[in-house]
């Protein structure tokens, strides 16, 4: 299959050609796949052209097929104030650090999973928690009594009892659900 071309609208003109390895990948074996994946992601920007949930399609199905299942990661589901939330998970609990994901509009906790980085920080001895947010996969399309967006990820964190110092990596809309849990972390501390 050729190489696609994928341009990031914001910088106009930094291009990546896919099937290509840059060069800080060249020198990190196994990181290549992973960064060429996150890198191609966070340049599409769906919604911006005709054709946009097409070539995000392609996007997602072209990083889902390059995956390679490590059998690190595991799914699982809780309920908070009656409500279902899905996840997918890595690492030890009892791991020094924790980083907690939040999708975007455009894709699910399961992409996460396909850009290899709930892999990569598990090998890595960090436990990695990829949300499946309101209305996404099996998670409750409502918010019930979590005070809207503001309470979500705190309540989520302590549903699965999450320490108290934690990473939140949120990729648009999912800033949406996570800024306010890290503008008032309540007893958590936010690391990055």
């Amino acid at each position: 299959r050729p190489s696609r071309k994928i341009r990031d609208e914001s910088t106009r003109g930094n291009c990546l050609l896919l099937g290509q390895r840059p060069a800080a990948a060249r020198s990190r074996p196994g990181m290549s796949r992973f960064l060429l994946a996150l890198v191609a992601l966070v340049s599409a920007r769906p919604g911006r052209r005709a054709g946009a949930r097409a070539a995000n399609a392609d996007l997602e199905g072209a990083i889902r097929d390059a995956y390679v299942d490590k059998h690190q990661v595991h799914h699982g589901k809780i309920t908070v104030d009656g409500e279902a939330v899905e996840f997918l998970e890595a690492g030890p609990k009892g791991a020094a650090k924790t980083v907690l994901f939040c999708h975007g509009a455009a894709f699910s906790m399961t992409t996460w999973q396909h850009v290899g980085v709930l892999d990569a920080l598990a090998e890595r001895g960090m436990r990695a928690i990829a949300l499946n947010l309101p209305g996404y996969g099996a998670s409750s399309k409502t918010i019930g009594g979590w005070q809207g967006k503001a309470g979500f990820v705190r309540r989520v964190a302590e549903a699965l009892d999450l320490p108290s110092t934690l990473m939140i990596v949120a990729a648009s809309m999912g800033g949406s659900y996570a800024l306010p849990f890290v503008m008032d972390p309540g007893p958590y501390k936010i690391a990055g």
